[in-house]
């Protein structure tokens, strides 16, 4: 068996491509990697494209996926699409020592008014210090985490 790999170059190159290649259905790849965001786009914009990997795929696996992949691994028909295999955990990482002797329960932030209230309590207890999340923020992937988070997306039914 022979493979051949394909570097399109960077996301916005990828999806550009993806888009010319697959509306096109010239040099349409056997197999492609893309962010689950994308998925479902082109699998209903281009269904002939996307087979049904269900009789690929484990039985159970929706149940071995991160639950929050399971849903754009699909199209509108039903049709298993796309196999996830990876997340992008969001994560927060502070010092247990400064929240303790701040007073901050980390268990307690659930929301971001909970992180927001834990900041100005840090600041409080140490006004010479920043609270600061997002550090090193490059792309749109922190306010995408939070829109969906608030069970909404760029676009939505309503708008």
């Amino acid at each position: 068996m022979k493979i051949t790999v394909q570097e399109f170059g960077g996301a916005g190159q990828l999806y550009e491509k993806a888009g010319v290649v697959l509306s096109s259905g010239q040099g349409v790849p056997d197999i492609m990697q893309l962010e689950s965001d994308y998925v479902q786009t082109y699998a209903e914009n281009y269904p002939q494209h996307f087979l049904d990997l269900k009789s690929l795929a484990p039985a159970d696996i929706d149940t071995k996926v991160d639950p929050s992949k399971v849903s754009t691994s699909y199209d509108t028909t039903g049709k298993l699409v796309a196999i996830a295999w990876d997340s992008g955990p969001v994560v927060m990482f502070y010092r247990a020592d400064l929240f303790k002797e701040a007073g901050i329960d980390p268990n307690s932030i659930e929301t971001y008014d909970d992180y927001i209230a834990a900041g100005k309590k840090f600041q409080e207890k140490f006004p010479n210090m920043k609270f600061f999340g997002n550090m090193y923020i490059q792309d749109d992937g922190v306010w995408r985490n939070m829109m969906v988070q608030n069970d909404t997306y760029y676009l939505n039914k309503k708008w």
